[in-house]
């Protein structure tokens, strides 16, 4: 590592491109490898494997999210240092917009409500119809990638323009941001998880939202980490 004495700034060096290259060139094997057993063993296997992948790791960005939003709607100033890293984290959810692709290409696969015959087959699926459909979904998950581009990229640039100025305004301004974007979070949360987890079985009647779903319990526990 080495240290910009002035500014007190560490950083990787040559280290850091070396990594992220690393990083890359695993990615790119590990995604064609899964396509090819996804070829192999069937694509709805492929589809259900990356869907658990996808929730997992959506879960932990918005996790890290709602661990700086919190900081920032209590004005805690004792978790600074350890917000970097859940910034960072939550920096990443824009990305899962494209590994969101598969999600899209095997909704048939995953979603008994994205194939039509089930759909007309069905009339509970059929009075559900005007939600469950390829293109409201669509329009949602547009919705909610856009939602949190928009607050991690206001926190994040916000948080790194701070270290770089020291403007304490700055941080006023992230308080105030944070009671509205924590309702957009909870709300884009609800939805999120009922599009992914709770529509795999549309015909179920039990009630679900972000906080008690699956995604929402990792998301309230995956930025407990840094208080360990």
């Amino acid at each position: 590592m080495k240290q910009d004495q002035a500014n007190d700034i560490w950083t990787l060096g040559e280290l850091g491109p070396k990594i992220t290259r690393n990083a890359y060139v695993i990615g790119i094997i590990g995604i064609v490898a899964s396509l090819g057993l996804g070829a192999m063993s069937g694509w709805g296997r492929f589809f259900q494997a990356w869907h658990v992948s996808f929730c997992y790791f959506l879960a932990l960005g918005l996790g890290a999210l709602f661990f700086v939003l919190i900081q920032h709607l209590t004005g805690a100033s004792w978790s600074v240092i350890v917000r970097r890293p859940a910034e960072a984290m939550a920096a990443n959810l824009p990305a899962m917009a494209l590994f969101f692709v598969p999600i899209v290409i095997g909704m048939k696969d995953l979603f008994p409500w994205a194939n039509p015959e089930v759909m007309g087959g069905n009339p509970v699926l059929a009075a559900k119809a005007p939600y469950l459909n390829m293109t409201f979904f669509l329009v949602r998950w547009a919705v909610f990638f856009l939602a949190w581009f928009l607050i991690t990229r206001f926190f994040f640039n916000s948080s790194v323009k701070q270290d770089s100025t020291g403007d304490f305004s700055l941080t006023l301004k992230m308080e105030r941001g944070a009671a509205p974007a924590v309702i957009a979070f909870a709300l884009s949360l609800t939805f999120a998880a009922l599009d992914l987890l709770m529509s795999l079985s549309p015909c179920g009647t039990a009630p679900s939202s972000g906080s008690t779903s699956s995604l929402g319990r990792h998301s309230r526990s995956s930025p407990s980490w840094p208080l360990r």
